[in-house]
């Protein structure tokens, strides 16, 4: 690489940065502002908030991806025009394309950049800003790693693994307590979709029944569950197909397609991932 090569690689790779700092700079502001209406709320305060914004900037980094490199791109190379550097390179004898090679190799360097944020980085900060969002405003949830999110309601147990779209959750169990904390009853379902208020709509429901010595067993392809858990706090506690890494959303999508479920959704974020990556 030549010293021109590097200099040309710096300009477009600094003008990048620069938008993608003013561009991150107005996320957050944004984001903050967002944030107003749950500030109060449970112990979640403005500290919480301000730290849900941090932890939330790689995902919106990656989100801006493809639009900072663009204008960052047109930015530095304009630069480079404005002060006829570009025509002195080409009056040297540089061809329009060895002067691309250097903006080749900045878009490659972003394209890493890209790749490190949507898959690594950006997924598990967005879980854990989820996670002590959660945690701040609603005491009686948990979380357990891989298994999903835990909440309880009231005499229940509340296991959600996945979100498959707005309002609709996917590996939803139920586990239903007595006074005494026994075991009464275990419930399964390959979906729960918010229906109206405190109402649940599970399909492909199974449960089995405790009753002393007696344990009986039943399926319904369709059953309402009624709980005070309400959608928003699942899509809080469980991620949605965008939010997750390139390889789990496509696990998601076989997972779906084995049950016989819609999968369009995860669909669509997995080839959104894809293009956005791509568009670099």
């Amino acid at each position: 690489m030549t010293i021109l090569d590097r200099y040309v690689l710096r300009t477009i790779l600094g003008s990048v940065l620069m938008v993608m700092f003013v561009f991150a700079v107005l996320g957050a502001l944004f984001l903050f502002i967002g944030q107003q209406d749950d500030i109060g709320v449970g112990s979640y305060t403005a500290l919480d908030a301000g730290t849900f914004v941090l932890l939330n900037l790689p995902l919106q980094i990656w989100e801006l991806g493809p639009v900072t490199a663009l204008i960052g791109a047109l930015v530095g190379m304009g630069s480079l025009a404005r002060s006829s550097e570009l025509t002195v390179m080409r009056t040297s004898g540089f061809s329009v394309w060895r002067v691309a090679q250097p903006a080749l190799l900045a878009g490659l360097v972003l394209l890493g950049l890209q790749v490190a944020l949507g898959e690594w980085l950006a997924p598990p900060m967005r879980q854990l800003a989820n996670q002590q969002k959660t945690f701040g405003k609603v005491s009686n949830v948990n979380f357990a790693g891989r298994a999903g999110a835990w909440v309880r309601d009231g005499q229940r147990l509340v296991n959600v693994a996945r979100q498959s779209a707005d309002g609709e959750f996917g590996g939803i169990m139920v586990f239903e307590l007595s006074a005494d904390f026994r075991l009464r009853a275990v419930a399964r379902a390959a979906t729960a979709t918010a229906a109206a208020a405190s109402t649940w709509q599970l399909s492909r429901f199974a449960e089995t029944r405790f009753d002393g010595k007696d344990v009986s067993s039943r399926r319904a392809d369709q059953q309402l569950l009624r709980s005070s858990l309400s959608a928003e706090l699942f899509g809080i506690a469980a991620d949605a197909p965008n939010q997750l890494p390139t390889a789990t959303v496509y696990r998601l999508i076989q997972h779906l397609r084995a049950n016989g479920l819609d999968s369009r959704e995860a669909e669509f974020a997995f080839w959104s991932r894809i293009a956005r990556t791509a568009a670099i």
